[in-house]
């Protein structure tokens, strides 16, 4: 019964991620919820501590109470630092930190957050999720008025060191990076070190009714 529930739990989780993807966000939600009940009821912690940070950037991308992504975080966070899984503790805390740059929060606490994430992800062999949160490090650099050049060329030097390929996200966040610093260099505006209109849809409605 119990290997039945652990299955049931993580079948939900990866399809809800699927459907996010797929910009489902209805079904993903329900199937977020549903991860998570039962995660706990079985006791499996790494997974809830998933299934809810899930839910809060399901929360976040669009659009639908993206002010909950903090609170249900901070839920997630304190079961992965609970159990000491490096690697969802430093993902989580590289998102707090993007949603606070994003929602126009504090700087010096989304960067407090980034810092703590480089730190951690630094003892992992997470790849990806080191240089996404190298990325956030350089939007936050971009958002006060400083350059994010050299922090490109650490996240190019990563690349090219690297035996795994870099995933698309990583790719794409670098992309975003790269227009952003060129804006910065040109003089143009950027909002929170980052064009809007590379915001999530949801966020971006959400942005201009807040």
């Amino acid at each position: 019964m119990a290997r039945n529930k652990r299955l049931e739990a993580n079948t939900s989780s990866n399809l809800a991620i699927l459907l996010k993807e797929q910009e489902k966000y209805v079904e993903a939600r329900i199937l977020s919820k549903q991860a998570i009940e039962i995660a706990h009821e079985i006791g499996w912690r790494r997974l809830e501590a998933i299934a809810i940070f899930n839910l809060a950037a399901l929360d976040y991308i669009s659009g639908y109470q993206p002010q909950s992504f903090l609170n249900l975080a901070e839920k997630a966070l304190a079961i992965a630092q609970m159990i000491d899984d490096r690697w969802i503790t430093g993902t989580i805390l590289t998102g707090m930190a993007t949603a606070i740059r994003q929602m126009g929060g504090e700087l010096e606490e989304a960067s407090y957050y980034a810092n703590q994430a480089e730190e951690i992800l630094y003892t992992t062999d997470q790849f990806d999720q080191l240089n996404l949160c190298l990325c956030e490090q350089g939007f936050l650099a971009l958002a006060q008025n400083q350059s994010a050049n050299a922090i490109l060329t650490q996240l190019k030097q990563n690349c090219q060191s690297y035996t795994v390929l870099a995933s698309s996200c990583l790719k794409e966040r670098i992309e975003l990076l790269e227009l952003s610093q060129t804006a910065f260099e040109q003089g143009q505006p950027l909002y929170r070190g980052e064009y809007p209109g590379h915001f999530p849809p949801g966020l971006q409605e959400w942005l201009q009714h807040n």
